[in-house]
């Protein structure tokens, strides 16, 4: 990776704590094994109550997962302490290829710190992802859609856009396939799919009605359906450092939230300071600018859907849907409506910080600038 040093490449910090023995150098990659200390997933519902309504991913939520407003446990400098490994585990290797230094653009070949705090929160909280279908945007080389996989997911989509980096996460998939329990020998539990956010309408990078597809990263109309009809999680870690892709994440957000059942996105992040010369001294402008945007996506939206054909794509019913933010006081108006030309729905989205002292499942520096933020929606009836 030497002529992308050259031309002031990024460096993860993530390799810092990682032991000598666990990396070796494949060409232009290098292959690092992850160690895992895996909680055994009955620990994680020793708070349930009961198991009815199993399938609803609401409650088991509600029971194991704390806001960061709850009561954190610091030590006289303010840094948080965090819980230990629970001794009742198992230890799981995920071997991850990937880069050591990247350019800008292409930082999704390293493995960032946001995507250790996704997998230790997805190994504390198993039974949330358990028999759920999943899809991570911004997956890179596969980490945390692998953990998903490894703990039970019932399927995962890990996307991401680029060739190169598409390529290289399907092999890490593959090199770690012996984690998952397989569907079948034709049904794979974790498959990689491009997904560009800058697209204009994510639609279009799903128009693939062709029973043979091109490439292994389309989209098949079995997949679309299936990504419409049962996946209620999505995870994204290490995505908030440009603000045009910042964007473009929260409009796929939308869209994804607005069609099939209510979903539930998990999101990590680290915080990163800079000293620029604009405002002359330290600022944080791309975390600020991810704040905003989960902002102004948490609202109340009026969706009036236009009339369309019995035959017609779940993506053509989408694109003929049309969303906008209300007030509590329009949402009443319309409500009092007797006759209406056109059938309206509502849709909730609300966002909160989760705590992140959790307990850690592998070696890693878990900075106090580590982030995990959750955001749910949900279809509101008129007199909801």
């Amino acid at each position: 990776m030497a002529s992308d040093l050259e031309e002031g490449a990024v460096l993860s910090d993530v390799h810092i704590d990682v032991h000598p023995s666990n990396q070796k150098s494949h060409g232009e990659f290098t292959l690092t094994v992850f160690n895992f200390t895996v909680p055994q997933s009955d620990n994680n519902s020793s708070d349930s109550e009961d198991d009815s309504d199993s399938e609803e991913i609401r409650e088991p939520e509600a029971k194991c997962l704390r806001t960061a407003e709850e009561t954190v446990c610091v030590d006289e400098d303010g840094d948080l302490v965090l819980q230990r490994r629970k001794t009742n585990c198992t230890e799981m290797e995920v071997h991850i290829q990937h880069a050591m230094a990247t350019p800008l653009d292409t930082v999704g070949l390293q493995v960032w710190r946001g995507a250790l705090l996704m997998c230790d929160f997805i190994l504390h909280n198993q039974d949330v992802f358990k028999s759920h279908s999943i899809l991570e945007l911004g997956g890179g080389v596969g980490l945390v859609s692998i953990v998903a996989g490894a703990v039970g997911a019932s399927k995962v989509y890990c996307t991401d856009i680029g060739d190169r980096l598409l390529e290289l996460c399907r092999e890490n998939v593959s090199r770690n396939e012996h984690l998952f329990q397989p569907l079948s020998a034709s049904d794979k539990k974790v498959v990689v799919k491009r997904l560009d956010w800058l697209e204009e309408e994510f639609q279009k990078v799903d128009e693939t009605e062709k029973s043979c597809v091109k490439s292994l990263s389309e989209w098949t109309k079995a997949d679309l359906e299936d990504l419409e009809k049962n996946v209620d999680i999505i995870l994204a870690a290490d995505v908030a450092y440009d603000n045009e892709l910042t964007d473009g994440f929260f409009k796929s957000v939308f869209n994804l939230i607005t069609c099939g059942q209510p979903k539930t996105l998990y999101v990590a992040l680290e915080r990163r300071y800079n000293f620029t010369l604009e405002d002359l001294d330290v600022t944080c402008k791309s975390y600020d600018h991810f704040r905003k945007c989960l902002c102004d996506l948490e609202g109340v939206y009026e969706c009036i859907e236009e009339s369309a054909d019995s035959e017609s794509s779940s993506q053509a019913k989408i694109q003929s849907s049309e969303w906008s933010k209300i007030t509590e006081s329009q949402k009443e108006e319309i409500g009092r409506k007797e006759h209406r030309a056109e059938p309206i729905r509502f849709l909730e989205v609300k966002s909160e910080q989760v705590s992140t002292d959790f307990p850690q499942y592998s070696d890693y520096t878990r900075v106090k600038e580590l982030e995990l933020w959750k955001v749910s929606s949900k279809f509101l009836s008129l007199d909801s």
